[in-house]
């Protein structure tokens, strides 16, 4: 997607500077022009090559859907357009993509990701369908080409009395009847011969292999005598040809009414269409599973960002929103109590003091979450003293024990070897897992931190608790993103992002993470990583660099 070329229609300047910001931040590079007058925007759609249109709907002048139409009348399908909305009527967005928009984009709720999965599906889905028209022209000029081939080949041509005795054949007859001319010349044919017409007629040559002919007699004179000149075309291969195409032509008919109705599902918001490739013998090789392929994968594409749009709106919405409004409201209570006592003020201070730090933790996990779904998160190697790692976090996180009236403590660690590991990203998962155990078990319980060699290779990292343990229905899913579990952990919820968050991290060091929850007996999350570290090259993920070779 380097330097696509993006025209924004918009009136508002100060909207199209926001695009122009969060453009800015992205990785790839655009080269943006911004147009607010819509006249103007016309002629330059007409007169200029874009990859992209941004087209606000409701500008001086057109609003709504007939200013997409206008758009199109000139566009001429040449590059997408994702529509930018101000309004969230989902029937209006569902209209818009109907009459040929890629995509719509609510203003109020655009943000550097959304905009970037936004120009990056609208250019995908328009090349996958150029190809799947280039893809449709070269197999109807294949056609067109295989039929030419038949047609133009040269025909046998044969002189007859009006006996129908052979007076003359060419090479291309002698070919198609089996037999030298000299053997000919004075025989009856012995096939029918109606002047003007054109019949089909098997010939069986001298080694016994039939072909089906076409012949056409006309009335002449040759050497001054009444004749029939009968031209013979051999269309054996031309009738195999033309049932292998009726053939072909209703294995292709048929994908293509099941891409049609893909695409119809897919844009009345069926994100689970699959259109598969399961095609017969001769197109499996051919342009038919190529687009098949990318269609395929555009849509899985286009529905995990769906999915993680629509869960990051949730948690938007309840998760971030909940604390912001009870720290405002105890701002508010404060503002409006300037004569309460000091430890009432005190109180409401606290209040918004833990709010904030709910959310700056909330918005610190999806920041992560984004770092890694965008490839932006560097794990840098570097050897640590996993032990020390360990008391270090015993001693930050106590206080949050001790206002439950638990106990925080670290086994005996035994002597472990210097580990290649992001400490920072480490304390991380600690802190998370800790906090997990400290949120969901009982007051006065017991969480123990402990770490071992689990071989040669390996460190491994225990966190128990004495809780009420994790549901059998709730282990499988536990470390998907924005999964959280059932009432049984407790009345308390978070995004659902922090052990999604610990497994990537985790699995960046090429190592596992696993939890061991029997009923009733609490719960053990569970994790390793490697001694010596992860390579580069192995595949997990997220940036891995050793510790002077440089962030890359």
């Amino acid at each position: 997607m380097d330097n696509l070329r993006i025209l924004l229609v918009e009136d508002d300047e100060a909207f199209a500077q926001y695009v122009v910001l969060l453009l800015q931040e992205a990785a790839e590079a655009y080269r943006l022009s911004h147009e607010p007058c819509f006249d103007k925007a016309l002629d330059r759609i007409g007169s200029e090559e874009f990859d992209v249109l941004l087209l606000d709907l409701n500008l001086p002048g057109t609003s709504g859907l007939p200013t997409l139409h206008s758009v199109q009348a000139v566009l001429r399908d040449r590059c997408p357009v994702v529509v930018l909305s101000g309004m969230g009527d989902q029937q209006f967005h569902m209209e818009a993509l109907r009459q040929g928009a890629q995509d719509f984009l609510i203003k109020s709720d655009l943000n550097g990701n959304e905009l970037v999965r936004a120009v990056s599906y609208a250019t995908e889905r328009h090349q996958m369908r150029s190809r799947m028209s280039q893809a449709l022209r070269e197999a109807e000029q294949a056609k067109h080409s295989f039929e030419d081939l038949i047609v133009k080949n040269v025909d046998g041509v044969l002189v007859l009395d009006r006996e129908g005795v052979v007076l003359y054949c060419n090479p291309a007859a002698e070919t198609l009847l089996g037999r030298r001319a000299e053997d000919l010349m004075g025989l009856e044919l012995g096939i029918p011969s109606f002047s003007g017409e054109t019949t089909e007629v098997d010939i069986v040559d001298t080694q016994g292999k039939q072909r089906l002919s076409e012949m056409r007699v006309v009335d002449t004179e040759w050497m001054g005598r009444p004749v029939y000149i009968a031209s013979l075309r051999d269309v054996t291969g031309r009738r195999q040809a033309e049932m292998e195409r009726e053939k072909l032509q209703s294995r292709v008919g048929s994908v293509l009414a099941r891409l049609q109705e893909s695409f119809r599902l897919l844009a009345e918001g069926h994100l689970d269409t699959r259109v598969g490739t399961d095609l017969p013998g001769e197109l499996r090789e051919g342009p038919f599973s190529e687009v098949l392929l990318h269609f395929d994968e555009t849509v899985e594409k286009l529905e995990g960002l769906t999915r993680l749009n629509a869960e990051i709106y949730t948690m938007s919405t309840h998760d971030l929103r909940l604390p912001l409004s009870t720290m405002l409201l105890s701002l508010d209570h404060h503002m409006n109590n300037l004569q309460a006592s000091p430890d009432q003020r005190r109180d409401w201070l606290k209040v918004c003091q833990r709010s904030g730090a709910k959310l700056l933790r909330r918005l610190d996990r999806l920041m992560h979450l984004f770092a890694i779904e965008s490839d932006k998160m560097d794990v840098i190697l570097q050897p640590t003293d996993l032990g020390a790692l360990l008391r270090h976090c015993t001693r930050d996180l106590e206080r949050l024990a001790l206002d439950r009236r638990q106990t925080l403590q670290l086994s005996e660690t035994p002597p472990l070897p210097e580990v290649f590991c992001d400490p920072f990203k480490i304390v991380h998962v600690l802190e998370n897992l800790v906090s997990n155990a400290i949120k969901y078990s009982e007051e006065e319980g017991t969480i123990t931190l402990a770490a071992s060699m689990a071989d040669d290779a390996h460190v491994r990292v225990d966190v128990a608790d004495q809780g009420a343990g994790i549901p059998a229905a709730d282990r499988d899913g536990i470390f998907d993103r924005f999964q959280r579990g059932s009432q049984q952990r407790g009345k308390s919820h978070g995004s659902g992002l922090g052990l999604a968050i610990c497994k990537d991290l985790i699995e960046a060091h090429g190592g596992r993470i696993w939890l061991e929850s029997p009923n009733g007996r609490g719960t053990r999350f569970s994790f390793t990583i490697p001694v010596n570290g992860v390579s580069r090259d192995e595949g997990t993920g997220l940036a891995v660099t050793r510790q002077g070779e440089g962030v890359g």
